[in-house]
């Protein structure tokens, strides 16, 4: 009797040792060298940087905007970027956020590259609250993680987990345009009337400056 609660007991053991292995956070990292990050971090600056003075989402991509795009970037930092087994890329930036404290933001995206297209179903999936880099590392190891292996991150949205320890973006009237590849809002912006182009490409549909966390 007491070596059968004995070998129970060892068994309980060993499936909880087993079981919090398996549990374990993935540890990611950025595989690319400085080289690629450079050109990779370009490659999507169209995406992640303020517009340019008289530029919008129709003319950003011309060449008189390259330099400020180039010295935009150097905001970023990318912080993981991860290829998996079917080709899928997954990358997260951080960037300081304008605060009293020294805080960021992260953003989270993927994208499929092809032949055709190197950014092919580029998508920016979620963009964090502000916080401390002490704050930051753990959620956005464990958000990263949930979004390489395609898991729900809606229990993390601010509408849902009522406060603001996670995602921002996307909300209940903030969601990504993957066609156009920029963030859309049904938010009314009662000063746009009053507003000159303030050169601040993220948030569409009205632009507003709250939306705009991690430009």
């Amino acid at each position: 009797m007491k070596f059968l609660l004995k070998f129970t007991l060892f068994l309980i053991v060993v499936l909880t040792v087993f079981s919090c292995a398996d549990h374990e956070p993935k540890t990611f990292e950025n595989t690319l060298t400085e080289e690629q990050t450079a050109v990779f971090l370009y490659q999507i600056s169209r995406y992640i940087v303020d517009l340019p003075k008289r530029g919008d989402h129709n003319n950003k991509f011309d060449a008189s905007f390259d330099e400020h795009y180039r010295k935009g970037v150097d905001k970023y930092n990318l912080e993981y970027y991860h290829t998996d087994e079917s080709g899928h890329v997954y990358f997260m930036l951080t960037r300081i956020a304008p605060s009293v404290q020294e805080k960021y933001v992260a953003l989270g995206g993927k994208f499929q590259p092809s032949e055709a297209d190197t950014l092919n179903n580029y998508e920016e999936v979620f963009r964090t609250w502000k916080m401390t880099r002490e704050e930051m590392e753990p959620k956005v190891a464990m958000l990263f993680e949930k979004m390489v292996n395609g898991e729900d991150l809606s229990p993390y949205y601010t509408m849902n987990s009522g406060n603001t320890d996670y995602i921002e973006f996307p909300d209940a009237e903030t969601s990504y345009n993957k066609e156009l590849r920029v963030w859309e809002s049904s938010r009314e912006d009662v000063l746009a009337p009053y507003r000159p182009t303030l050169g601040q490409g993220g948030v569409t549909s009205p632009q507003t400056d709250s939306t705009d966390t991690i430009r």
